[in-house]
């Protein structure tokens, strides 16, 4: 608008000079000079250039703010047009550092939890019109951030006990909050996040110190059961080795007795034998005769040796 004005200031004072001059009968060669000034000053009115990594919001003297940007490079515009530049880039902020930033949420056991937490996040083009419109800056304040980071905090937090997040549920929370982020940052902003995680998470001193011997009473349970699980298995071990003891006991008696059972049962054949072989002979001959049999399936071959008492070693053959 200001261009505009000092435009037709120029074309004005130009035309009063023309004026002057005809009446005058003499024209003077400023009056040239602003004459032709004024389309140039119009003419670079309707360039502009946008950096690299950024984007231009327009405002419009005759509409406002428009949600249509101008994209990096040199762009065409209309005289009535002002540009002002908004970074694309990723930006990367840490909040709940300092003593006066206050980033906490209630966990579901009543225990304040304080926070520190890095935070990623981009005006895309396709929205830097509409966040622009919504906050008239070029980016959000340290303030704004951290309203919406503990907005988003509190959701998650309620959700846990103060325990779960010191051990092992702190992801899980993490990514929770995130999503939350995520939606409240595009809700409120129409700003995109990246990327957020949990730097520090302070729980107060007594409550990390009830939270340690906490830990430690179910660490020493856990060595308890461990414990009684190995005096199991070593009582099932000896058990095992006791049963395996007896059934070798067992295996050796059945065949022991399996063994006696089958000589039995050969010397009960041998008679059965000799008496349809031999039936003149009497059972007291039979059972000699059998008696022998068995005697000579077991002699070695050799013969036994006596002395008559002079030392001197009969043979008998």
């Amino acid at each position: 608008m200001g261009l505009l004005i000092i435009t037709i200031i120029l074309f004005a004072i130009a035309i009063a000079t023309i004026v002057i001059g005809v009446t005058s009968k003499k024209l003077p060669k400023a009056t040239i000079l602003i004459v032709f000034m004024v389309p140039v000053l119009l003419l670079l009115g309707m360039f502009t250039k946008v950096n690299a990594n950024e984007v231009g919001i327009i405002y419009d003297d005759r509409y406002g703010v428009i949600e249509e940007v101008k994209t990096e490079g040199f762009q065409m515009k209309s005289i009535f047009e002002h540009i002002t530049p908004i970074q694309t880039a990723v930006k990367t902020v840490t909040l709940g550092t300092s003593f006066d930033e206050d980033l906490g949420g209630q966990t579901k056991d009543s225990v304040y939890a304080k926070f520190v937490t890095t935070i990623s996040y981009r005006i895309q083009a396709l929205n830097a019109g509409k966040f622009f419109k919504v906050t008239g800056k070029t980016d959000l304040t340290r303030d704004q951030l951290n309203a919406v980071t503990k907005q988003a905090l509190q959701k998650v937090t309620i959700q846990y006990d103060v325990y779960s997040l010191l051990s092992g549920e702190l992801e899980n929370a993490r990514m929770k909050f995130e999503q939350e982020l995520e939606k409240v940052l595009m809700e409120e902003y129409y700003i995109t996040l990246t990327m957020a995680s949990f730097d520090d998470l302070d729980a107060g001193d007594l409550v990390e110190t009830v939270i340690q011997q906490k830990a430690e009473a179910q660490q020493n349970v856990e060595i308890a059961i461990a414990n009684q699980e190995k005096a199991k298995i070593e009582n099932e071990t000896l058990i095992m080795n006791a049963q395996a003891q007896a059934d070798a006991i067992k295996i050796g008696a059945d065949a022991e007795a399996y063994k006696v059972a089958a000589e039995k049962e050969a010397v009960a054949n041998l008679l059965d034998y000799y008496k349809e072989k031999l039936p003149d002979l009497t059972e007291v001959q039979i059972s000699n005769l059998v008696l022998s049999v068995l005697y000579y399936s077991k002699w070695d071959g050799v013969l036994p040796k006596v002395t008559d008492g002079s030392n001197v070693i009969i043979g008998i053959d």
